[in-house]
């Protein structure tokens, strides 16, 4: 993606949208195959106000939480992943109003999935 070059290695997602809203979501952004799975909140029977979605993803994969990168635009759910521990890249939503919070909380800020040079830069860093 940066440069043209790299790919991110996209495995799940996690989300509090029905399954069949995201489904319909990918498919019109083309990127319905870039998952190999979906965790909806619904589905683990949790909101992101706790780590279990993300815990669950995480174990899916057999992941570990240190080689683990939670993507999330909400700032309850960037909370709850940076408590729970895990390396969070925020991604800038302007419906979330509390953005300087956001920034301040989060391992890397992305304004546009185009322009992960910042999330780039921090796991190089790793």
């Amino acid at each position: 993606m940066v440069g043209g070059v790299m790919e991110l290695d996209l495995h799940g997602m996690n989300t509090y949208q029905a399954q069949i809203a995201i489904d319909a979501a990918l498919r019109r952004c083309g990127i319905e195959n870039l998952f190999d799975a979906i965790f909806t909140c619904s589905e683990v029977g949790h909101g992101k106000d706790e780590p279990v979605i993300f815990r669950r993803a995480m174990e899916h994969f057999g992941a570990q939480r240190g080689s683990t990168v939670v993507f999330e635009d909400a700032i309850h759910a960037i909370e709850t992943a940076k408590k729970d521990g895990f390396t969070v890249a925020a991604v800038f939503d302007e419906s979330e109003k509390r953005q300087d919070e956001v920034r301040a909380l989060a391992d890397c800020y992305i304004t546009s999935f185009e322009q992960l040079e910042q999330f780039w830069a921090m796991t190089a860093a790793d």
